[in-house]
């Protein structure tokens, strides 16, 4: 009988915000994918049970790298536009979130032209 192989591929974007959170915040060497999900999960819990959604997801935002030495909303809006927008548009929005996604890549200028019209024009 033929044995089964099986192939494990290192996969990202599969962590909930919480869970992010407990990343960016509590650990330090995120190369090690078991060992920081092994640590990531229960911190994520004692996140769950300290902090609502919304606290959460504001302390997400304060927190998260858009850039290398770019941490935090605030920040990433002074770094890309040179003030703070209060209303960002769809397309900054965008960006943003591009950003966020992206870190580990150089900025994808022609990909976020192309997917901000197309949402401009839903």
């Amino acid at each position: 009988m033929p044995q089964a192989r099986v192939k494990l591929k290192r996969r990202s974007g599969r962590s909930t915000i919480t869970q992010q959170l407990s990343g960016t915040l509590f650990i330090q060497d995120l190369s090690k994918l078991i060992r920081r999900k092994s640590i990531e999960i229960p911190l994520a819990l004692w996140c769950n049970r300290n902090f609502s959604k919304d606290e959460q997801l504001n302390i997400y935002l304060a927190s998260v790298r858009f850039e290398k030495g770019v941490y935090g909303v605030t920040e990433a809006m002074k770094h890309f536009w040179g003030d703070v927008r209060l209303a960002p548009t769809m397309a900054e929005s965008f960006f943003l979130v591009e950003r966020v996604s992206n870190i580990k890549s150089k900025l994808l200028t022609n990909r976020i032209i192309q997917i901000s019209k197309e949402a401009l024009k839903k």
